[in-house]
């Protein structure tokens, strides 16, 4: 079942407990402008990929972070678990995707958005932008 990102942000995140000095190394990294740009665009066209997901069922797992999630996967080249294990380790992977919580995205997540997609070609013109 499709549900749009909830947009709040945990008041607890990993971010919070970082120094000053680390603070700042992570907004002066790439995660900030993978954040502030990718990630926005993302959030704001999740509707987009709405027809994806059937109308019953558990709700979906982000779909503006799985798809960050693959486009870090490609930049970097990494395998799925590859891909999974850096989210999970990696504050600046978290905090590109605006997650610094305790939630994390499970291979079948990964799996599904990227064999729907790739099923619908229909959505190529969205990444034509």
């Amino acid at each position: 079942m499709y549900k749009k990102t909830e947009p709040q942000q945990s008041l607890f995140g990993v971010e919070t407990q970082l120094s000053a000095s680390l603070k700042a190394r992570l907004k002066g990294s790439w995660a900030e402008s993978f954040r502030v740009e990718t990630l926005t665009i993302l959030l704001k066209s999740e509707d987009c990929f709405s027809m994806l997901y059937g109308t019953t069922g558990r709700p979906n797992y982000s779909v503006a972070r799985v798809l960050g999630l693959c486009l870090l996967q490609e930049l970097y080249n990494l395998s799925d678990q590859q891909a999974l294990d850096t989210f999970g380790f990696d504050i600046r992977w978290r905090y590109a995707l605006a997650l610094l919580g305790s939630n994390h995205c499970k291979q079948s997540n990964l799996h599904y958005i990227t064999f729907k997609m790739a099923s619908h070609f229909y959505l190529y013109p969205f990444f034509q932008r």
